[in-house]
């Protein structure tokens, strides 16, 4: 079958949304045995790589470490998360670069915390869209 014959045939089977591609190098039974047997035989040396690294950081304390690390990380996040917690906020709706979105305007310890933060934000905005006209 010759290429347009094969073009007409896809496009007769599944119309305008039809694509097809013709690899850089025309493979053969042989060659796909071929690289299915070096893939595994690179499968295998990856396995045996693995497994020596976890012996290794087995021997040298890395896991006893990395638990450490990760509880020492979680508590640091939920630190910052208290940190950052404000009785008061609200958002408006509008449009972002990436479509809709709710955007934070204020927020505060009291209402009146998260209104000055708003207002305060409201004068910067219309201060620098004055200075760009």
């Amino acid at each position: 079958m010759t290429r347009e014959q094969a073009i007409r045939k896809i496009r007769a089977m599944y119309g305008t949304r039809a694509a097809w591609d013709v690899g850089k190098e025309i493979s053969s039974p042989a060659k796909r045995a071929e690289a299915a047997a070096e893939a595994e035989r690179q499968a295998a040396e990856v396995t045996r790589l693995d497994t020596e690294i976890a012996r290794r950081k087995r021997e040298a304390g890395i896991y006893e470490l990395e638990a450490q690390r990760s509880a020492a990380s979680k508590a640091k996040s939920e630190a910052k998360w208290y940190a950052g917690m404000f009785g008061y906020r609200f958002e408006v709706s509008e449009r972002t670069a990436g479509g809709l979105g709710r955007v934070i305007k204020g927020y505060g310890d009291t209402w009146e915390e998260a209104i000055a933060m708003a207002e305060a934000n409201n004068a910067k905005a219309a201060a620098a869209k004055d200075g760009r006209r």
